[in-house]
């Protein structure tokens, strides 16, 4: 499945701003993927359809959004 064909709603931003960022490889193809979203639901949202094309994903965010 061709990633850039995927038709998703979603905010995306720099990696290195983003509020959450989502980290992919495909062990197939080798493909990696490294996008920023400001939102949780938005990270989780392309998480969902990275896991459904092959991907091994990981969501990541700074600790001062991680609550107790």
């Amino acid at each position: 499945m061709d990633i850039d064909a995927l038709q998703i709603p979603r905010f995306h931003i720099d990696v290195t701003h983003a509020a959450y960022s989502v980290h992919a490889e495909h062990s197939q193809t080798g493909d990696v993927v490294r996008e920023g979203y400001a939102t949780l639901q938005a990270a989780v949202a392309r998480a969902a359809e990275l896991l459904q094309a092959g991907y091994s994903i990981e969501i990541w965010s700074p600790a001062s959004l991680e609550k107790p």
